[in-house]
Formats: structure tokens, sequence, C-alpha cells
């Protein structure tokens, strides 16, 4: 865990009481303490789950927001290889998501935007290893800086209409293009709140991973580790 302030925050101390679901930004979705920012819909659950039970004893109101969660079109679908349509069925990992949102206590919030699996699929002939590691390097090389201001656009929308004083991210282990993308939309949304980075779950089990991007966030950022109590 990795945190920086940009202004001063302290607790509520609020009951949390579970929607579940945020279905629109475009209605009042009350206020927040915590807000996770999950690149995809098991990344804050995986990375973050014994930190969410904390908070939430000590009270705290916590929202969990799923960037890339809309699922392929027909076509799309089509065009993938079964490895692939392992990663990309969003339905079935959508309905096991919301269980474990529910199990946590927290409220959630879709996005429903596309992964880098989507945007830079490929020649359908090419095998799908060959297309998977060509959409990372493209997601990596292209930054697909559109899909970037929509995340930030949106996010800036959640911490308005939340008030929340804490917001935590991805730190970009791993350096998942996705998570990256993520990673870079948190840091330039946070104003007055906290902001804190976790270590992305599975990349984080690789020390070299961990090293490397720690070393890279440590030349851009003065970085303080908190440890959970």
């Amino acid at each position: 865990w990795s945190s920086r302030s940009r202004g001063s925050s302290s607790s509520s101390g609020s009951n949390h009481c579970s929607m579940p679901e945020i279905l629109s930004l475009d209605r009042t979705i009350g206020q927040y303490d915590v807000v996770y920012v999950s690149p995809h819909l098991d990344d804050a659950a995986f990375s973050c789950a014994e930190r969410i039970r904390l908070q939430l004893k000590e009270g705290k109101k916590v929202l969990v927001v799923s960037v890339f969660s809309a699922g392929p079109s027909d076509d799309e679908s089509k065009s993938m290889g079964a490895p692939l349509k392992v990663f990309l069925d969003l339905e079935t990992r959508r309905e096991e998501d919301q269980i474990v949102m529910r199990e946590l206590g927290v409220d959630y919030y879709y996005m429903d935007l596309k992964e880098v699996l989507m945007r830079h699929p490929g020649p359908k002939w090419l095998p799908s290893t060959i297309r998977l590691a060509g959409a990372f390097l493209l997601g990596l090389v292209c930054r697909d800086k559109d899909v970037q201001l929509q995340v930030t656009h949106q996010l800036q929308r959640i911490i308005a209409k939340s008030s929340c004083e804490s917001l935590i991210g991805p730190a970009g282990i791993g350096f998942h293009p996705d998570h990256l993308l993520v990673h870079t939309a948190c840091s330039r949304v946070a104003n007055k709140q906290k902001i804190s980075y976790y270590y992305d779950f599975p990349y984080c089990t690789y020390p070299v991973l961990v090293h490397l991007r720690r070393w890279m966030l440590d030349m851009r950022f003065t970085l303080q580790d908190v440890e959970m109590e």
C-alpha cells in the first residue's frame, strides 16, 4: 500500500447501508468515505478485500467502481478464440462480482467500458496467444487517451457526487495497460482527497514487478507505505 495526500481528510464514522448497485450517475448517489477504483471486475476484491472489511468495521461507507465491465458484442464474441472467451465472459464474471460485492457489504458501480482485449483485438486469423500479446502491446503504445478521458470524466463526477475523502486506485504493478490507464486517471482527478494506490493482485506476487513499478512511481511522487492495522 502506498499513498500521497492532496489535502486534509477525516473519517465521518457513518454507518453503512448497502444500496447495493448504482445504476446511473445521473441520479443522486449519496456520500461515501472511500472510493475504490477497480480496472476489472475482480481487481479491487482480490487486492483489497481485507482492507475494505477493516474500513467497514470502522463505520466507513465504501464504493467500488469497476471500469472495464462491458462485455463483447455478438460480432466481437464470434471473432474470439476459446482461450480469449474465458476472459471476456463478462456476464458470468459480473454475476460473480455482484455476489462478492454483496458479501463484502459495499456499494458498486460499473462504468461499462471495454477492456484492452476488445479495444485492440487483432486479426481473427492470429492464434489467441499472439492476439493477447498484441492487444497488451498496442494498449501500452497507444495509451487509448480517449478511453482515459472517459474514465477521468466519470471519476470526476463520482468524486463530486459522493464527496469522498479517500480515493484508492491501482498502482499498476504488472504493467497491464488497463491498470496503467486507470492509475493515470486516478492520479489526475484527486484534488482534496487522500489518494492511495493498492498493489495489483496477482502481479504483486512477483517481487521483480513490484520493485520495478515502485521505483518508477518513486521517481514521480513522494510515496508513503501504509500498513494495515
